[in-house]
Formats: structure tokens, sequence, C-alpha cells
């Protein structure tokens, strides 16, 4: 038994690693700055808005599945 949850220790800790990765990339991702040619700003704004919500939504969901 003692063994079985040694086995569930690893795969949590393995799991929190890659989730703490998961989430650390979005927010790098989310903090990026892109460049900007287009000369309609609004429509670059609204693209940039859809992706910084997007972004936080990712988040969201890969903290609620770490529960």
């Amino acid at each position: 038994m003692a063994r079985k949850a040694k086995k569930t220790d690893e795969i949590n800790e393995s799991f929190e690693e890659k989730h703490l990765k998961i989430v650390a990339k979005l927010q790098e991702l989310r903090s990026k700055e892109v460049p900007c040619d287009s000369h309609d700003k609004k429509q670059f704004s609204i693209k940039m808005r859809g992706r910084v919500e997007g972004l936080d939504e990712a988040i969201r969901e890969v903290s609620v599945m770490k529960l």
C-alpha cells in the first residue's frame, strides 16, 4: 500500500511541476507585446483584447484542472 501512495505522490509532484510550467508559459505569452504594423489600431486593439482574455481563460482552466 505504501508503494502505491509513493507512486501517487510522484504523479502528483510531476503534475504540479507541469502545471506550474504551463501557467508560467501562458502568463509569459499574456505579457508579451506584439509589434503593430496595422494602420487600423482599433482592429488590433480588439484582437489583442481577445488574445489576453483567451489566455486568462486558459490560465483559469489549467488552475481548475489542478484541483
